[in-house]
């Protein structure tokens, strides 16, 4: 029985309790249903006496949308319960939610203000609101930029340890809390080590996902995304199996992820290989319609899947009691019932594997349909390749000299070329080859406007080729990438832009400030001009 079910049942067998209406409208708030929970409320007259109540009235009406219609209620709430910092934090943050469309009256203005002087006062060292204190609007704008700097840190060492399937997606969007929906949906990583550059493990995914044929599966997540990223039919997949299984968990988290997407998003940070600097990348109106639509067609499909109960299910041998959250729900959901997972995140399937658990990914499922007698409407084998690439699911199983052939004199055909690059298989396969088109093709971009692109063909060259050898022997290889880049470019060599793209390969490979590749590469470049 759910908690909601429960929650009813409760209701029914007490409706004079004071408490068994509330039951309800925490489950329904629990599954991210808050416009439901809102009605469920202010049908049954429920005003809080408690502040619990207060704090859960509050997060379901910013959760409903209907916090306009209830600046009022909400301020009362905060006045009410003052003595609590959950209760007058969470109306805090709510007021501030209704952003600039909605522009309250001279008298709410003054009692927020006065709620927020007393939270303050009352609550310091406070983990929902916090005072900072500017000297003019310069220093407001040095504070306000250097904390969103530091966001961006954290989420480039995040991201990298997920780019190398050292950790999953789910554990970074644990350590962001941020919906996991939408820390895959904006890859906050940068892209998604998806596909295993180990043929064995690569075959065995293969085995595991033509026997899942026909059969039920557990799904993650990342295989509705990847979807998404690919601009390929994930339903049309999901009819490959018997039933397709998605963990409440994951569900509850989706809907999350399209209730955050009520705040216009202005902009991100990105890192600009070629200057070295994370610089703020504004949205368009058309990327922030984007933006909230994804959320709405990826929970579309999610409510399709069959919804299984994942709250209280828990790994064979955790007897921890935490809460785990969402990110390895669907890896529980396919133990408990002894079925494969269908996920898109290699670091989540080998986890999954850990605890016994057979798991594939989209290009597994992929080549167990092309071997199967419905296969027909599946996407072309190079377009879907060169897809995976664009989403940059850097190890897709083609080689560079196949993507060389169908590259064009504009930057865009170098998306999938630096994916290739980057990946360690390129240059184990065949390294003076790959070597000899990398300098190849960055000696022909640095004469044509497309220059520019040519730092981050650098970084991901460095990267790729430093991971094939041990890691004290990685500095050699990114400086001497970086000497033997400049010195085949001569002088219309952006120097100081292939130096940040290899200092960051750097950062990249040691997971954090890695030694200055510039000294080393001086000294061969040196040496160049000596043989010279």
């Amino acid at each position: 029985m759910t908690t909601e079910a429960r929650a009813r049942a409760l209701y029914d067998e007490f409706p004079d309790d004071a408490d068994a209406p509330w039951a309800i409208v925490y489950a329904l708030h629990r599954q991210v249903l808050n416009r439901t929970a809102w009605a469920f409320r202010v049908s049954h007259d429920l005003v809080p006496s408690n502040r619990s109540q207060a704090s859960l009235s509050i997060a379901v009406t910013g959760g409903a949308g209907m916090l306009r219609e209830e600046q009022d209620e909400i301020l009362n709430l905060g006045e009410r319960f003052r003595d609590s910092e959950d209760a007058t934090g969470t109306a805090l943050l709510a007021l501030w939610e209704l952003g600039a469309d909605t522009q309250p009256s001279e008298k709410q203005m003054r009692r927020i203000q006065a709620l927020l002087d007393d939270h303050i006062t009352r609550f310091p060292d406070s983990s929902l609101v916090q005072q900072r204190i500017f000297q003019g609007p310069s220093d407001m704008a040095e504070q306000m930029t250097a904390s969103a700097r530091q966001r961006a840190v954290t989420l480039l060492e995040l991201g990298l340890i997920v780019r190398h399937a050292i950790g999953s997606y789910g554990q970074l969007a644990r350590g962001l809390g941020e919906p996991y929906a939408d820390v895959l949906l904006n890859r906050a990583a940068g892209g998604m080590a998806a596909i295993s550059i180990d043929n064995q493990e690569r075959q065995q995914e293969l085995v595991v996902a033509h026997g899942a044929l026909h059969s039920a599966v557990a799904v993650d997540t990342s295989a509705i995304v990847l979807n998404f990223w690919v601009d390929s039919d994930f339903a049309r997949f999901a009819e490959a199996f018997e039933a397709v299984l998605l963990a409440e968990d994951l569900l509850f988290d989706g809907r999350l992820a399209l209730q955050k997407v009520r705040l216009s998003p202005m902009g991100s940070f990105v890192y600009d290989v070629g200057s070295g600097q994370r610089l703020i990348q504004e949205y368009s109106d058309d990327d922030r319609a984007a933006i909230r639509e994804r959320p709405a067609r990826l929970l579309e499909l999610m409510e399709a899947c069959q919804n299984a109960h994942s709250a209280s299910v828990r790994l064979t041998g955790d007897d921890s009691g935490n809460d785990h959250g969402h990110w390895d729900a669907a890896v529980r959901v396919a133990q408990s019932r002894n079925i494969p997972l269908w996920c898109d995140d290699l670091a989540l399937r080998r986890f999954a594997r850990e605890n016994g658990v057979a798991a594939f990914g989209t290009w597994a499922l992929y080549e167990a349909l092309m071997s199967s007698a419905d296969w027909a409407w599946l996407p072309d084998l190079r377009e879907f390749q060169m897809a995976l690439l664009g989403a940059q699911v850097a190890d897709v199983p083609v080689l560079l000299s196949e993507l060389v052939k169908q590259a064009r004199d504009d930057q865009d055909s170098d998306i999938g070329i630096a994916a290739l690059l980057r990946r360690p298989y390129e240059w184990m396969l065949d390294t003076s080859n790959t070597m000899a088109w990398f300098l190849h093709r960055v000696t022909y971009l640095s004469g044509n406007v497309n220059s520019k692109g040519i730092p981050n063909l650098l970084y991901n060259a460095c990267t790729g080729k430093a991971l094939t050898v041990d890691d004290d022997e990685r500095l050699a290889v990114v400086s001497d990438m970086l000497a033997t880049t400049i010195s085949a470019i001569g002088e219309s060599a952006d120097t100081r832009g292939l130096v940040f793209a290899a200092r960051y390969a750097m950062n990249e490979l040691t997971l954090g400030d890695g030694p200055d590749p510039l000294p080393s590469a001086m000294k061969h470049l040196l040496s160049i001009d000596g043989e010279d």
